[in-house]
């Protein structure tokens, strides 16, 4: 179908190369490819049929194609055949681009009333974004972003882990090495200050002797920061904020708030926009629920030390640790029970 538009320069040069097939009558017979990189031709054209060169019809389209120089100039030999758009097209559409011209690409049109989440970024609250990260926010901003160009209206989300291990380690980090500082009052970047206060208190830790329970001896990378009872100072604020001890809610919520806060700074500076940011202590409950359904569904199973599993029957990875021997929900269970709770945001 003949593009709407297709007499501005700034058309879309892969539709205008379909209505220049099309009006030779060679669109059914030559697939246009993009190569990665271009050598005789910024297109090339692949044979549907083998024999089409040779016959009556095709004889008459390659000779209309090779007398053709607007828009595209072709070019045919015994390899195949190739085209190279004119300079005057690219230079009208270098030109749109370098204006910043809306859709100077004219792709908006391929995929109009698709929509998609693109999750990615997915940080914790305990430090600055770190090159794992920006390597999540690179990829899935562009992704995000070449969805877009298409005409696919994306939703932006991004996963944060407010709970844990490591969040506790934050909160016992600032009331140890944080000495009252704050960002708003003494002109520190927050994730910097929390991040170095977690360091800290992580480095000071004594070195643990081996655990007793197997699920604690099981090597679970995932699960490196907290597969292991500790009992100490980061587990005890976690238990606190959890039972909604007032200084503990108010610890919680000024490290997140100081780490979010310097996360999004990172992203102004980078261009990038998130839409939507889910934390995963909003679905605590949820996981619990979720859990207890599947225990009484033979789904997931409690071991010996009161922990509970979901055996997998892959050999890589046999078992997932979705709660401890002393009942405190794990990294899996937390990421299950975020993503099944806002389903129906997707």
């Amino acid at each position: 179908m003949r593009h709407e538009g297709f007499n501005d320069p700034s058309t879309n040069l892969l539709d205008r190369l379909d209505v220049h097939l099309a009006e030779h009558g060679a669109a059914a017979a030559l697939l246009p490819v993009v190569p990665f990189r271009p050598a005789t031709g910024d297109v090339g054209l692949e044979l549907r049929d083998p024999a089409w060169p040779a016959s009556p019809a095709g004889r008459l389209a390659l000779a209309a194609l090779r007398q053709a120089s607007d828009p595209v100039a072709f070019a045919s030999g015994e390899s195949g055949a190739s085209i190279r758009f004119a300079d005057h097209r690219l230079a009208a559409l270098g030109h749109a681009l370098e204006q910043g011209g809306a859709d100077a690409l004219a792709t908006s049109c391929v995929a109009p009333g698709s929509r998609w989440v693109v999750n990615f970024g997915d940080p914790n609250t305990t430090k600055a974004l770190h090159v794992g990260h920006l390597r999540n926010v690179a990829l899935g901003n562009a992704l995000a972003s070449a969805a877009e160009a298409l005409g696919i209206e994306v939703k932006r989300q991004s996963r944060v882990g407010d709970f844990g291990r490591n969040m506790g380690e934050a909160m016992a980090g600032y009331l140890e090495h944080g000495g009252s500082l704050t960002p708003q009052r003494d002109g520190v970047k927050g994730d910097h200050l929390i991040g170095d206060c977690y360091l800290r208190y992580v480095q000071g830790l004594p070195v643990r002797a081996a655990a007793a329970a197997p699920e604690e001896r099981d090597g679970d990378a995932a699960l490196s920061r907290e597969r292991v009872v500790q009992r100490d100072a980061a587990e005890e604020l976690l238990a606190r904020w959890r039972t909604g001890e007032p200084e503990a809610v108010r610890l919680f919520e000024d490290v997140r708030r100081w780490v979010t806060d310097g996360h999004d700074e990172t992203y102004a500076q980078l261009g990038v926009r998130i839409d939507r940011t889910l934390f995963e202590s909003d679905y605590l409950e949820h996981g619990e629920a979720l859990a207890y359904r599947a225990l009484a569904q033979g789904v997931i199973e409690r071991v010996a030390s009161g922990a509970t599993m979901y055996v997998t029957g892959e050999p890589s990875y046999p078992h997932l640790l979705l709660h401890r021997r002393d009942g405190f929900p794990t990294q899996h269970l937390r990421y299950v029970a975020t993503y099944d709770a806002t389903r129906p945001l997707l």
